[in-house]
C-alpha cells in the first residue's frame, strides 16, 4: 500500500468526523493527483482523488477523473507527507514548486483545515 493511500484513508477519517465543519469552512472540491515513485521494479504511477468540502458533509474519492473540481493539485508523495506532518506548508509547497495548483489557487489555499492535525503514523 502506497503511503498516499495511508494519507488519504486518514483524511477521510477525518472528513467522517469533522465534514459538516470543513465544508462550512472550505466549501471547495480539489482533485489531488499524486506521483507515487517507482519500487520493485514496477513504472511510477499516478493515483487521484477527488476531495469534497463543499457538498453534504464532505467526502474523498479515490480514482475520480470526471467530476468537476475547483483546484487540481499535482505533487509527489513525498511532498504529500511533508504537508501532512506539518513539515512543510501548503502555501510554501506552492511557492518553492513542489506543489502545481491548476485551477483556483486562493482555494486551495484553504485545504489547512484538511491537513491540519491528520496523526501521520511514525512508520511512513
Amino acid at each position: 500500500m502506497a503511503v498516499a493511500d495511508v494519507l488519504f484513508g486518514i483524511m477521510a477519517e477525518k472528513v467522517a468526523a469533522e465534514g459538516t465543519k470543513m465544508v462550512r469552512r472550505v466549501g471547495a472540491v480539489f482533485r489531488f493527483m499524486v506521483t507515487i515513485p517507482a519500487s520493485g521494479g514496477e513504472a511510477e504511477l499516478q493515483k487521484v482523488w477527488l476531495v469534497d468540502l463543499k457538498n453534504g458533509t464532505g467526502s474523498i474519492k479515490e480514482g475520480d477523473t470526471e467530476s468537476p473540481a475547483e483546484a487540481t493539485i499535482e505533487l509527489d508523495e513525498a511532498n504529500l507527507l511533508l504537508i501532512c506532518s506539518g513539515k512543510l506548508t501548503p502555501q510554501a509547497a506552492f511557492m518553492k514548486g513542489k506543489m502545481k495548483v491548476k485551477g483556483s489557487v486562493m482555494k486551495s489555499m484553504k485545504l489547512n483545515s484538511l491537513l491540519k492535525g491528520i496523526k501521520v503514523p511514525s512508520k511512513l
